[in-house]
């Protein structure tokens, strides 16, 4: 009973993998960066990257608002150094007229079996432990991570082990950010007849996924080989209004980011960032109204009414 209920993630079977990137290099506008990294085991025994299903690396920049963003395969042009430490030269060059920091993060996964030689055998994929994203500067001085704004650890209250993406995916700090930019968007995936695209920017694809059955309009997202996921029946087993279940550091009352959100399925678009993230939950017409006859051309009004200390902060707001 014990070993049919375990979990295969958290067996004890597993060796662990674990890949850490050590240091980036040939990191200026123009060039291609060279990756450091290594890869182990939980008893920090090296692992031979040809037992690897996968090393794959993303790269996004500037870190004030990602922008720029590609993913590269590494295991077949990554150069063992020996004892699991391995580089990889990028394919892709940091473009020239980029500023500022970029990150860089990895993920691992190889293929293990369970059980071998018994009647309950069975293959499965052993995913890395963790996502590590590493900070380097472009043209800054020192490396400038991007802000943080969630921490993994309170996912993790709720999720137990937050892994998404073919449980490939972890660090809901810092690595899904990468993806999930402000101009990212479902259009490869998204049939043609249900264009236009939808955003999947973090600032309202996680306060949609959060509000879930309360939601008043449609929230569908198109995924991998164009499987389709509705949010609308989703139910959160908590008070919305407690920014701090997610948010570090009173995150959620001051402006989250530089760049507009491209959201071709909402009321309006393209959206500032004040206005995406309060609209990933507020999606009604109206709210989106408010918020639309509020932004300037500079600059959206949202602090003038919502911001710390005014009569409709948002600590107000949401005080329960």
């Amino acid at each position: 009973v014990k070993g049919a209920h375990t979990i295969p993630s958290k067996s004890k079977q597993l060796a662990g993998v674990n890949i850490e990137i050590l240091d980036v290099t040939n990191s200026g506008p123009g060039q291609a960066p060279i990756v450091l990294y290594s890869l182990k085991n939980d008893d920090d025994s090296p692992i031979d990257i040809a037992d690897m299903d996968r090393v794959r690396f993303q790269m996004s920049g500037p870190t004030d608002d990602y922008s720029f963003h590609v993913t590269e395969n590494a295991i077949d042009a990554s150069v063992s150094l020996g004892d699991g430490e391995y580089t990889y030269n990028f394919e892709t060059v940091i473009p020239e007229d980029e500023e500022g920091s970029f990150a860089i993060g990895a993920e691992a996964r190889r293929e293990m079996v369970w059980n071998p030689g018994t009647t309950n055998e069975f293959e499965d994929e052993e995913q890395a432990r963790n996502t590590p994203v590493f900070y380097f500067p472009v043209t800054d001085a020192e490396a400038v991570p991007r802000r943080m704004i969630v921490s993994d650890e309170k996912c993790e209250e709720c999720h137990d082990d937050l892994a998404l993406h073919g449980e490939n995916r972890r660090n809901a700090t810092a690595y899904c950010q990468m993806c999930h930019y402000p101009e990212a968007d479902d259009h490869e995936v998204r049939p043609e007849e249900e264009m236009p695209p939808r955003t999947i920017d973090f600032k309202m694809l996680i306060h949609r996924l959060h509000t879930g059955e309360e939601l008043e309009n449609d929230y569908t997202v198109y995924g991998f080989r164009g499987s389709e996921h509705n949010y609308n029946s989703l139910l959160y087993p908590g008070d919305r209004r407690n920014c701090e279940k997610c948010h570090v550091d009173e995150s959620y009352v001051e402006a989250v980011g530089d760049l507009d959100t491209i959201t071709e399925q909402e009321f309006f678009s393209p959206m500032p960032p004040n206005t995406t993230a309060c609209t990933g939950c507020h999606d009604t017409e109206s709210m989106q109204a408010h918020a639309y006859v509020n932004i300037a051309p500079f600059g959206e009004a949202c602090m003038a009414c919502h911001g710390e200390g005014k009569e409709f902060s948002v600590a107000r707001s949401h005080a329960r």
